[in-house]
């Protein structure tokens, strides 16, 4: 089932708050970026109508985001955290970090 606009922008204003509120833990040392991704970041593409978790249960080549793709760039094997593909096309990559690091 799609979002519609209103409910993805209201699904990423409860994150924002979530966020908000329990900062300091998500930040704390010993955060894994496992959780934040679980917690924060697929929530957030999901929010933006992405089947980050494959709920349409597509066939693997046709899976909308591939955690953990394997690619190669510039002669080396490479793994974004999130590729985000429209049918077997990327689109683009994702990168997620856990909350504590300064980028």
């Amino acid at each position: 089932m799609s979002k519609t606009f209103d409910q993805g922008k209201d699904d990423v204003a409860k994150l924002c708050r979530y966020f908000a509120t329990n900062q300091q833990g998500f930040r704390a040392p010993g955060v894994k970026e496992a959780h934040v991704r679980q917690s924060l970041i697929d929530p957030f593409f999901e929010a933006l109508g992405w089947d980050v978790r494959n709920a349409a249960m597509n066939a693997p080549h046709y899976r909308e985001v591939i955690p953990e793709d394997s690619l190669e760039i510039e002669g080396q094997q490479k793994a974004p955290d999130y590729t985000f593909r429209v049918g077997t096309q990327p689109k683009f990559f994702a990168e997620a970090k856990k909350c504590g690091v300064n980028i």
